[in-house]
């Protein structure tokens, strides 16, 4: 499996698996647009099956990046791995967009509550395309604000006609080890999981 964050500037998904990828997502389209050669592996290890692109922060990353390029990077990880995951973030820039045109399938993750389906809806009015295989809503559980009704959730899922599933909240894993926050994360990553698959 390899994991790719598509917002390098943020830095998130290296500091939450706790390593990091010489290149990013748009650095690899750029060695593309310039046809070199790499001398080493674009991604880091993450275990015995995770392989991660994911670049320290760096807020120009993106910038100037051709997306026929990135579509390029994208197609040959896919045919190299048996499952590519993009993490996009909060999809605002060109860069991010591209990379939900080329997708087989989204997951739109949200916390469950008034404020942030409010927000979810209109993000979702500007991205009105939806990839070939299909999408799904995953709303996890927010202590921090208004939980959202359940009906709610469950008309965004519908003016999509893409599943609902509600994920449970996780306990901090931050300082937990790699293998450890995994186990703390089984049951929310199975109900994903099974989105993934129908």
């Amino acid at each position: 499996m390899l994991a790719v964050d598509a917002n390098p500037g943020s830095g998130g998904l290296a500091f939450h698996v706790g390593c990091r990828s010489k290149y990013s997502l748009a650095d690899l389209a750029r060695v593309v647009e310039r046809d070199e050669q790499l001398q080493e592996a674009p991604f880091a290890i993450a275990g015995e099956r995770l392989r991660v692109l994911a670049a320290e922060p760096r807020p120009d990353a993106t910038r100037a990046v051709d997306g026929e390029l990135v579509e390029r990077v994208l197609d040959d990880a896919r045919r190299a791995h048996a499952l590519t995951v993009v993490d996009c973030g909060t999809p605002a820039s060109e860069f991010v967009r591209v990379v939900l045109r080329v997708a087989d399938r989204v997951l739109w993750v949200v916390p469950g509550t008034v404020s942030a389906i409010a927000r979810g809806r209109a993000l979702l009015r500007v991205h009105d395309e939806s990839p070939p295989s299909g999408e799904g809503i995953v709303a996890r559980h927010d202590g921090t604000g208004q939980p959202a009704p359940l009906h709610a959730l469950a008309e965004m899922a519908e003016s999509r006609g893409a599943p609902l599933v509600l994920v449970p909240h996780i306990a901090d894993v931050d300082d937990l080890p790699l293998l450890d926050r995994v186990e703390q994360a089984a049951v929310p990553l199975a109900a994903i999981g099974r989105v993934i698959r129908r």
